[in-house]
């Protein structure tokens, strides 16, 4: 059943557009791959036309084409070594550096230990054959913290590429066992497969089938291998989701690769086991990979090239239907897809306008409250995070309960967090030079002055660098005190709590597959850990506990801060900006790169903000209840009915 969406009585907010830049004058290097027109009618109009290059100017490749577009860059070790040393810089300031060095339990699985600054010696010391090894190398460092909050990022040429399988997959139960089905075969890329492939019809009646094995392994196993390497998050469960069916989409990694992600098949064929779950037939289907290049400039004239332009808009259509070109609006309300429940969905905490996210919150749950629905679902999945001043805002005005004298000004769960940051020689200075600086330029403040910074302990605001300095010695290191960060511009932005919308925690279920991160993964956290309703998490491993978020962390900062810091400071001070010169990261001078993400704030586990305390990040909370889809992810009807019986048990 497709449900569509209450549009918000106009306030409803403008769905975001991925855009995505490409630098195409630096890709041509190297030895490059033509083709002319290759239909013999028009020969001799292809003799006259220039050669294009396949890499940039057709819309679908070969396994083979893919591979000599990839690693056609050559290996630049100057860039390397540049790339080393503002990374070696850059992770002093990453909140998690030393207690990645440490394997840690995380419920039933186990995060891996990560030496970053080792594997950084590694990369230095390697020559490498082109420049997608390297960058490859650099990826898979950062990738084994499964934190969606730092990584490496790829250049530009990797965005253009997504490697595909014509099928999707799904994970379900069956009479207790974990079964991998085949849930839909794409035609669009099947006509693509035909245009590339002039051979034998591959068989695409497979729709309904189970895996049971992929190139010999039986499919979980070789699922579950395959999102070991995913990345983002810790949890085991919600990273074999992202592999299977997507952030929600049904159109999971496995089976649609991007290469600014993943690496390149390490071979052209996937084999698959097959059997009928009715009839118990057997067979085995193989599939080649195909590539999509989403950027191309179409340049290329050709007959075929003009098929796949065609092919590629259907394709398109498939993509905004999976929300991999369009994202979706940040709040969307149904009102009814399974009796006595609504849905509000939270898909982004990161809307165009703020006050628009707020007002279409209120307008939802203010129709909530006149509907005859007594349940309300909460659903987060896909939810990558955005303002943490919108996620605590939106709780205090969902829960006024947090507030039983209230609601009063200034009073809400930003008040609960501890956040800390990790004391350095860079930071301290930072700290140190902004405090003082406050003296001289008050209406200027700067990244590591004390503005909005209050104790955990005593809610008093900081006027000094006393906030870094002499912090404490916690499990994480040397950092900072533990403090909160006002936020009470957003919490102007809702109407008062219980004014138009009250809920008891029996009647409110959060849900998501485990991909509520950030901002997401906070809000979530809160409301499971003072008990304002019930969590549910999707898909995962059979019986096995899941999260229903991921990567918390804390804030997020980028590294250029530090570099506009020092370039200030230099100007005001040039004695102190030579003091700085040797700690402040330097991006290369190949241009390629122009900043870098990490988690610069930790965040504490709710009611336990001690030094003692492992982050949240590091800390796995199981939902209340963990359930398999009971089918395709994309069925919303029948995925919140499941959500229902789980949490009303």
């Amino acid at each position: 059943m497709k449900t569509t969406s209450k549009r918000l009585d106009g306030i409803r907010q403008r769905s975001q557009t991925i855009v995505w830049i490409f630098a195409l004058a630096g890709l041509c290097i190297g030895t490059v791959l033509y083709s002319g027109a290759a239909h013999a009618a028009g020969r001799h109009r292809a003799l006259r036309e220039a050669a294009v290059d396949v890499c940039t100017a057709t819309r679908f490749l070969t396994y083979d084409q893919l591979a000599e577009c990839l690693r056609r860059v050559p290996y630049n070790g100057t860039e390397k070594r540049e790339l080393v040393e503002f990374y070696r810089r850059a992770l002093p300031q990453y909140v998690f550096e030393d207690i990645a060095k440490k394997s840690h339990s995380f419920g039933p699985h186990t995060i891996p230990a990560v030496d970053l600054q080792a594997g950084l010696r590694v990369i230095n010391q390697t020559t490498y054959a082109n420049d997608a090894e390297m960058q490859r190398a650099f990826f898979s460092l950062f990738s084994r913290l499964n934190d969606a909050h730092i990584g490496h990022s790829m250049p530009s040429y990797f965005y253009m590429y997504f490697a595909l399988q014509p099928i999707s997959i799904m994970s379900i139960e069956r009479e207790g066992q974990h079964v991998i089905q085949i849930s839909y075969v794409d035609s669009a890329e099947v006509e693509a497969y035909h245009l590339l492939n002039r051979r034998a019809p591959i068989d695409t009646d497979v729709v309904g089938w189970d895996v049971l094995s992929i190139d010999g392994v039986p499919a979980v196993i070789a699922l579950r291998e395959f999102a070991k390497d995913l990345g983002l998050l810790k949890d085991e469960g919600g990273r074999f989701n992202l592999a299977v069916s997507g952030y929600k989409t049904g159109r999971g990694w496995y089976v649609f690769r991007p290469m600014s992600i993943f690496a390149l098949p390490a071979s052209r064929t996937v084999v698959y086991e097959l059997r009928h779950p009715v009839t118990g037939d057997r067979k085995t289907v193989s599939f080649d990979w195909i590539a999509v290049n989403h950027w191309s400039n179409n340049k290329d004239k050709s007959l075929r090239n003009t098929k796949f332009a065609s092919t590629f808009d259907k394709l398109k259509a498939q993509f905004i239907q999976h929300e991999l070109y369009d994202e979706p609006d940040a709040v969307e309300y149904i009102e009814s897809v399974v009796p006595n429940a609504a849905v509000l969905k939270i898909n982004s905490f990161y809307p165009k306008e703020q006050w628009q996210f707020a007002a279409n919150i209120s307008f939802a749950l203010s129709q909530f409250a006149m509907s005859n629905n007594t349940k309300l679902i909460l659903d987060l999945s896909g939810n990558g995070g955005g303002s943490i001043g919108l996620g605590y805002a939106t709780l205090r005005y969902l829960f006024p309960s947090l507030d039983a004298a209230g609601p009063r000004e200034g009073y809400g769960p930003h008040r609960d967090a501890v956040y800390r940051a990790r004391r350095t020689e860079l930071s301290e200075k930072a700290a140190i030079y902004s405090a003082e600086a406050l003296f001289q330029a008050p209406y200027n403040p700067r990244d590591f002055t004390p503005y909005g910074y209050y104790r955990s302990a005593s809610q008093r605001q900081f006027l000094d660098a006393s906030w870094m300095t002499p912090g404490e010695t916690t499990v994480l290191g040397e950092m900072s005190q533990g403090f909160y960060m006002g936020y009470l511009s957003a919490y102007d932005l809702f109407p008062p709590p219980g004014a138009n919308f009250k809920i008891a925690p029996e009647n409110l279920v959060v849900v998501s597959q485990g991909y509520c991160g950030s901002t997401c993964a906070v809000f979530a956290s809160y409301i499971q850990a003072y008990g304002l309703g019930s969590t549910v998490a999707l898909g995962g491993y059979l019986d096995t506990p899941q999260q229903v978020f991921g990567f918390p962390g804390g804030q997020v900062g980028k590294v250029s801060e530090f570099i506009y810091f020092a370039g200030n400071a230099t100007l005001e001070d040039a004695s102190f900006g030579a003091e700085l010169e040797p700690l402040v990261p330097r991006l290369p001078t190949s241009g390629r790169y122009d900043d870098m993400s990490y988690t610069y704030l930790s965040i504490s586990p709710w009611k336990n903000g001690g030094p003692n305390a492992l982050p949240l990040e590091y800390t796995f909370v199981p939902a209340d209840y963990s359930i398999m889809y009971p089918g395709d992810p994309t069925d919303d009807a029948a995925t919140y009915a499941a959500v229902l019986r789980a949490a009303t048990k």
